[in-house]
């Protein structure tokens, strides 16, 4: 098992561009605040294996914002998860949480 395998982060972020790393950041990423701006995040190649992943999870209110990951756009209360797949980041995961 490595570090922050299986961890989760509850985010007070509410705008602005964030970047998630492996082995640095929880996989599971829950957003729990109104957006008051846009949020774009990406996912960083840095220290990624086989079979890492994140899960994130938008606000329950997007405020009339958008919220976005890898060029994804999620609608409140979605969340989407991605996988390592070697090379890159897969979509493996999108829904309503």
């Amino acid at each position: 098992r490595r570090m922050n395998e299986e961890s989760f982060f509850a985010r007070g972020d509410t705008f602005g561009s964030i970047a998630f790393t492996v082995l640095t950041n929880a996989n599971i990423q829950m957003f729990t605040t109104t957006l008051t701006g846009n949020v774009v995040i990406s996912l960083s190649s840095t220290r990624t294996y086989p079979g890492a992943y994140f899960r994130v999870i938008a606000p329950p209110s997007l405020g009339g914002f958008s919220f976005t990951i890898q060029g994804q756009s999620l609608t409140a209360g979605q969340y989407a998860s991605y996988l390592w797949n070697g090379t890159t980041w897969q979509i493996s995961g999108l829904g309503a949480y």
